[in-house]
């Protein structure tokens, strides 16, 4: 799935909203966000590399592997 990262900023915007961090957005806070993750992009080029050269198998497994490190934590 490809996203750029305005929709990206909107999904975790979206997300603070439903949790209740934030109680609405607006398009500056979309475009606020994408720069912040921008940032983020470019100061940690390592950690991209790392995760585009995963193969879908590799991301399954992580995504399991982190589920269940959170469920263990939590206790549900």
């Amino acid at each position: 799935m490809k996203m750029n990262l305005f929709e990206l900023a909107e999904r975790r915007l979206i997300r603070e909203k439903k949790l209740g961090i934030i109680p609405c957005y607006t398009l500056s806070d979309i475009i606020e966000y994408a720069v912040f993750i921008r940032r983020w992009l470019d100061n940690n080029p390592k950690k991209i590399n790392k995760i585009i050269k995963l193969t879908r198998e590799e991301i399954k497994r992580k995504n399991r592997e982190c589920r269940h490190r959170y469920f263990l934590k939590t206790g549900k």
